[in-house]
């Protein structure tokens, strides 16, 4: 059976403040539309606006900020839509290759392959994805999307969706990622919360063939161990066709998934092939290890 000592939780960090005061806000927008028109003058101004929520102090001072907005705000609608495809190829081939990495980092945690290493435990810790949206800030990629494109909201999106072409739609979908400019840090923490609740989910599996009846009967065949709850669900709907001996089962099943949903599952019991257990009675029978303890608070 496969052991994880739960990593230490990151420690919170705090989400940066804009850097950008409402007297430079207004200072990018009034250049920009001096150089391009006032015809540009609602989307300068919802972009600079975009930029300036998420311009941080490490992005640069006020100056640079409208030096980066007046140099990179693309008022031609065909160059517009040279950049919205440039990023859209780009983002593509960042985000599957990180996956494709993230798949073979996670893969002999995910499969069941064997005993799972020390190192493979590290590796599935490791979260490249963390840091991608903050390089992008940091190379001013993402700043230039945001100057750019609009970020929609759910109310915008069902006002204006009967006018939207299918590319409207792709440059609104690829813009949900800059909604938010979340620290690295916290990236970090959500992701090993996400990996954690899926080793948890992962490593929670019922051996059928150790459960027994109050009468000592075992009714499930050797070798079988179900995952918690699809798995559980997907025997208890086969034994519908097998009359009496299938309700027994199907009841056994019951009890298993009312333990689990109750809290009331000795710990000692997940995927353990050397104790035997009674639903029913929720006692448990030893073989040279193991406990009667029920499982621990922590869910996820």
């Amino acid at each position: 059976m496969k052991t994880k000592t739960p990593a230490a939780e990151p420690a919170a960090t705090p989400r940066p403040a804009s850097a950008i005061q409402p007297s430079a806000l207004e200072r990018a927008v009034s250049q920009v539309i001096a150089r391009h028109g006032e015809r540009h003058a609602a989307a300068v101004r919802r972009g600079v606006r975009q930029v300036a929520e998420r311009w941080w102090d490490s992005d640069g001072d006020e100056a640079a900020f409208e030096s980066f907005c007046l140099e990179q705000y693309v008022a031609d609608d065909v160059e517009r839509a040279k950049c919205f495809a440039r990023l859209e190829e780009a983002l593509e081939q960042v985000d599957g290759h990180l996956h494709e990495v993230r798949r073979e980092l996670r893969r002999p945690v995910d499969l069941d392959l064997g005993p799972v290493s020390r190192v493979d435990f590290l590796l599935q810790d490791l979260d490249l994805w963390a840091h991608v949206d903050e390089e992008l800030y940091r190379a001013k990629v993402a700043f230039l999307a945001l100057l750019n494109f609009p970020v929609h909201t759910l109310d915008e999106r069902l006002a204006q969706v009967p006018a939207w072409s299918r590319e409207a739609w792709a440059r609104s979908r690829m813009m949900d990622r800059f909604i938010e400019r979340v620290p690295a840090p916290v990236l970090q923490g959500i992701a090993h919360a996400i990996q954690a609740a899926d080793y948890y989910i992962a490593e929670y599996n019922i051996r059928m063939d150790r459960l027994r009846a109050s009468d000592g009967t075992g009714p499930f065949p050797s070798g079988l161990r179900l995952i918690s709850h699809w798995g559980l669900r997907d025997e208890l709907k086969s034994r519908y066709d097998e009359g009496a001996d299938g309700l027994q089962k199907q009841r056994m099943i019951y009890q298993v998934m009312r333990r689990i949903v109750r809290q009331e599952i000795p710990g000692s019991v997940r995927d353990n092939p050397d104790v035997r257990w009674c639903p029913e009675t929720n006692e448990i029978e030893p073989n040279g290890s193991g406990g009667s303890a029920r499982e621990p608070d922590t869910r996820y």
